[in-house]
């Protein structure tokens, strides 16, 4: 069980010590992510046991359901001065909406029948399409931003190099990628993945504290099947715990998921296990 105090990040708030938690356990829990303790480079012996029941939570997590906990559930403990003990325990209520927990990085593309049109668009304050179809003989211009900030510089950019290279045939500048037409050799995009071999502790981290849908399939995968440790603790292994960090963990997590003996028959393929689906990033809602 992760533990931490509102304290190393806010300080003492005296009074409103039992508020401030409160508010930190309800955020956790609408956004899934267990948050961490700061300041705490040494926890003492008892945090730090491989077996231990607890556990200092030194870095943002992923907050995956496990197989013995099918809700997310919290405690807010609050101590007075006067000895008074207030103890709260929260439990999660699910957003079907899906919203995403954090901002992250966006594509954006404009375009035009020909490139003095493009630059008109982009001057004038056109918002970026990155979903519209685009008729091959457009000129395009394209960019992904990290935020408002990064947007208004790659923008700035596109457009001083648009119009330094009006005639340009294609070009790219700080990320900015701009072509005046499609390619004509009929050649498409490929996506590749890395195989068996490349995976490690935490991959996916920052993917599964900001998307809902990735969340969602580690919650999925989480609850295929008996087995200790669960898919969760092999793929984003508690920090300063002493627990082993499997560099191959995530297939093998869920290898082992796929395979259910019975009490008294041979290792069999369950044939009712089908891969989880992630839906396209693109699919989800803006950040309010």
């Amino acid at each position: 069980m992760a533990i931490g105090s509102v304290k190393s990040q806010i300080g003492h708030t005296k009074a409103a010590a039992g508020a401030a938690g409160l508010i930190k356990m309800a955020m956790a829990l609408h956004d899934k992510i267990l948050p961490p303790h700061i300041n705490a480079d040494e926890p003492c012996e008892e945090a730090t046991r491989a077996k231990g029941a607890v556990y200092v939570n030194g870095t943002a997590r992923p907050w995956i359901r496990e197989p013995h906990r099918p809700l997310r559930r919290g405690g807010v403990s609050s101590f007075g001065f006067g000895g008074v003990n207030f103890h709260v325990v929260l439990e999660e209520h699910d957003d079907p909406a899906g919203r995403l927990s954090h901002r992250v990085p966006f594509a954006c593309l404009w375009h035009a029948p020909d490139p003095a049109v493009l630059l008109d668009r982009l001057t004038s304050g056109a918002p970026a399409d990155p979903e519209a179809a685009i008729p091959p003989d457009h000129a395009r211009i394209g960019f992904v931003a990290a935020d408002e900030g990064d947007y208004d510089t790659r923008l700035t950019a596109a457009v001083t190099e648009l119009r330094d290279r009006i005639d340009a045939d294609e070009w790219n500048r700080d990320g900015v990628f701009y072509r005046r037409s499609a390619g004509g050799d009929g050649s498409r995009v490929a996506a590749l993945f890395t195989g068996q071999g490349s995976q490690y502790p935490g991959m996916g981290h920052d993917a599964t504290n900001a998307f809902p849908p990735v969340k969602a399939a580690f919650d999925e995968a989480n609850l295929i099947g008996p087995g200790q440790p669960p898919l969760s603790e092999v793929v984003f292994p508690p920090s300063g715990t002493g627990r082993p960090r499997r560099a191959n963990g995530y297939p093998q997590a869920i290898h082992n998921r796929r395979w259910r003996p019975g009490p008294s028959e041979p290792s069999k393929p369950d044939p009712s296990w089908k891969p989880t689906r992630i839906p396209p990033l693109w699919d989800l809602p803006a950040v309010s």
